[in-house]
């Protein structure tokens, strides 16, 4: 594309610069000299709009502003020096054909983040790139350069350029962005390559096919541009439906469009990773983010299936009861009122304790007073009848008709206990603002460990050293490897009173 006498004198020089009408003229010239020179040319759009052109080499990026008349504005030399702050430019570069060069160009060449080259550096610079064409490539052995650049063997590569555009937009058109994006740059290196070996009296047939091509490549960026503004306004649209689909209780709905969201947010970040697509202003979020929010949704759904999934179950066990309790002598019956109480018991625990959702919350406190109505009733079968009560879901050493559980051996393990504990408070184990750990001992002197939810409980009644009386909580028994132990945990049921020191007798 630049006509080798041109660079024979000085006149010559000015004259190609400054006689044509085209204003590219000089950004076209250094982008190709760059090129020969290794480094490659990155889409500018995402750069200052006073930057021309932007090169890099390796993982270091170049900003460019030409000039060929006049002088450069304080914009421009704002924007040149505020480019060096980012960590990936080493320095900018302002290439400036006018002579004298003015004041302000001056200026900024003293400064240590912009690099100027004037007109009479640059000629040399196209000298050196002429003479470094010229020179012959050992790795054929006997072509060089210029012989490499045969009409028939250009042909043949633009040809397959070409091809690698068709095939690259395909990619695009079918949401293939990974792919999309790796045939892009390897296709733009390709050309990069190619017009090191062109000839310098190339066929202009080939120079127009040779333009177009590039033309295309730069069309493909916009479309990967676009695709993830589509790729994100997509996502948002699905996340929509998922918070619809929460407030609507269609759990299967709402899981479909997370993992739709999902999709679209990959490939917007695909796209990011290869494009270099900054965020448009501070509070723009970015793909990885949004994915976050997605989490967030798909946890908020799950927790809402495990509790419909709990009502369903309950409200069937309470039809069972409801059939059993005429008949709560029978033997028979009073083992299928235990069985739905400890099914009750196993649904509610395995909700998860963190809950937050003040319509959830209550929801969990309406199935908690079910299962307490059902063990309500498994305990008054067995009292009036005369079978004990099934062995399964009873912890050896528990009792149905304590008054005041001493021992930890009288914990019911897995349940609500049906009677109240006394227990005295020694220290915080941990909080994690949801709820408090504390260690404290029963009548008997056993310890336990009292996991009290904030939603439960005020947290200022709580002091150490006091005797409390408290109801409805659940156990549970566990080992581990240095011993055993047990958990008491606060239900939405749950009741706590301050308790007189107890007697010699009562301890």
């Amino acid at each position: 594309m630049f006509d080798e006498t041109a660079a024979q004198s000085e006149s010559a020089f000015t004259a190609y610069l400054h006689g044509g009408t085209d204003q590219r003229v000089l950004t076209t010239l250094v982008e190709e000299l760059f090129r020969v020179l290794d480094y490659t040319v990155v889409p500018v759009e995402t750069w200052d709009e006073v930057f021309d052109t932007v090169i890099r080499k390796r993982n270091y990026n170049y900003p460019i502003h030409t000039l060929r008349t006049g002088k450069p504005s304080r914009t421009t030399l704002q924007q040149l020096t505020a480019a060096h702050t980012d960590s990936t430019v080493p320095h900018s570069i302002l290439v400036s054909t006018v002579t004298p060069p003015s004041e302000r160009t001056n200026r900024v060449a003293g400064h240590s983040g912009v690099r100027v080259i004037d007109q009479s550096e640059l000629r040399e610079l196209v000298s050196g790139v002429i003479a470094r064409l010229s020179e012959p490539v050992h790795a054929s052995g006997t072509e060089t350069r210029r012989a490499s650049g045969s009409p028939a063997k250009v042909k043949r590569l633009i040809t397959k350029l070409e091809a690698a555009c068709d095939e690259t937009e395909a990619l695009v058109e079918r949401q293939a962005f990974a792919d999309a994006t790796k045939r892009r740059d390897t296709t733009r290196n390709a050309v990069n390559r190619i017009r090191t070996v062109l000839p310098a009296k190339l066929n202009q047939r080939f120079r127009e096919r040779l333009a177009a091509v590039e033309s295309r490549l730069a069309d493909i960026t916009l479309m990967l541009q676009t695709a993830y503004v589509e790729s994100l306004a997509a996502g948002d649209s699905h996340a929509e439906t998922a918070k619809t689909a929460i407030v609507d209780g269609d759990i299967t709905a709402g899981l479909r469009a997370c993992e739709d969201a999902r999709s679209a947010y990959a490939n917007a970040r695909v796209i990011a990773d290869h494009v270099e697509i900054k965020p448009r202003g501070e509070s723009d979020e970015t793909p990885q983010s949004r994915v976050g929010t997605v989490t967030q949704l798909e946890q908020q759904l799950r927790v809402r299936d495990r509790v419909q999934q709990a009502e369903a179950t309950i409200e069937s066990l309470a039809a069972t009861v409801a059939d059993t309790t005429a008949t709560a002598r029978d033997p028979k019956s009073q083992s299928k009122l235990h069985a739905a109480a400890r099914a009750g018991v196993k649904q509610l625990n395995q909700l998860p304790d963190d809950i937050t959702d003040s319509e959830l919350e209550d929801r969990v406190a309406a199935l908690a007073e079910q299962v307490e109505r059902f063990e309500s009733a498994a305990q008054r079968s067995h009292s009036t009848g005369d079978a004990p009560p099934p062995e399964g879901g009873t912890h050896e050493g528990s009792t149905e008709t304590t008054e005041v559980i001493h021992t930890t051996a009288e914990i019911v393990d897995g349940q609500s206990q049906r009677a109240p504990i006394v227990l005295r408070l020694h220290e915080e184990l941990s909080e994690d603002g949801r709820r408090t750990v504390f260690r404290g001992e029963t009548l008997a002197g056993d310890q336990v460990q009292f996991d009290v939810w904030h939603r439960h409980s005020d947290e200022a009644m709580w002091e150490f050293d006091e005797w409390y009386l408290v109801e409805n909580v659940r156990g549970q028994h566990w080992t581990v490897a240095n011993g055993t132990g047990v958990t008491l945990t606060t239900t939405p049921t749950f009741t706590a009173t301050r308790h007189e020191p107890p007697s010699r007798s009562e301890a």
